[in-house]
């Protein structure tokens, strides 16, 4: 079972995700652990080893940015993932090119948005690499892929593509996990960052 650290100055927050461990044993993953101070979560991290660390962007004494900053000083670095009620792309775009950054997600995150997540996380952990982004093999996705980069500004959602391209939004949700190992929010997160620049 991998493991999962969250970092949170929110004490409610973390609280939700304790509330929340069998949907997170269910996905292969167990909470070995949870602090509210970044630098407390730090020495706690670096004792615990766990897989992936669920932190808040912003938090005094230390941000989720130099949090992931500073545990990648470490020989094996947990994947990261930043959660934050503000959608801030600029802040954490360098963090997915030159360091362990797996997603930026938005509060709230619904029980279906942390299933996806961990789901990723575990097919990641699992592989022991990221899954290759260019010929995804599936015609309907390079379709898909074009549409959605060609139109990066427009709000793309599962639904709004599903009936574009006629088929169901679980379609389209199998397709982005199985050909790239993520789910379509991530991926125009991710898109988004870098056109950002």
């Amino acid at each position: 079972m991998h493991t999962v650290y969250i970092v949170d100055d929110d004490k409610p927050v973390i609280d939700s995700f304790w509330m929340k461990r069998g949907l997170f044993r269910g996905c292969g993953f167990e909470i070995c652990g949870a602090e509210t101070t970044p630098h407390e979560a730090l020495k706690d991290i670096r004792e615990k080893h766990p897989d992936v660390v669920i932190s808040d962007l912003k938090m005094p004494g230390m941000t989720g940015i130099e949090l992931l900053l500073a545990l990648q000083e470490d020989l094996f670095p947990p994947l990261f993932v930043i959660v934050s009620a503000y959608n801030e792309y600029k802040d954490v775009r360098r963090l997915f090119r030159t360091t362990k950054g797996f997603d930026y997600l938005v509060k709230p995150m619904s029980d279906e948005m942390l299933m996806d997540l961990l789901n990723r996380l575990a097919g990641r952990l699992d592989s022991g690499a990221p899954q290759p982004e260019n010929n995804t093999g599936s015609r309907k996705l390079d379709e898909i892929l074009q549409y959605v980069n060609e139109y990066y500004t427009m709000n793309h959602s599962l639904e709004s593509l599903a009936e574009r391209f006629s088929v169901v939004p679980n379609y389209i949700c199998n397709l982005f996990a199985k050909h790239m190992g993520t789910s379509l929010t991530a991926y125009l997160t991710s898109m988004r960052m870098e056109k950002a620049e």
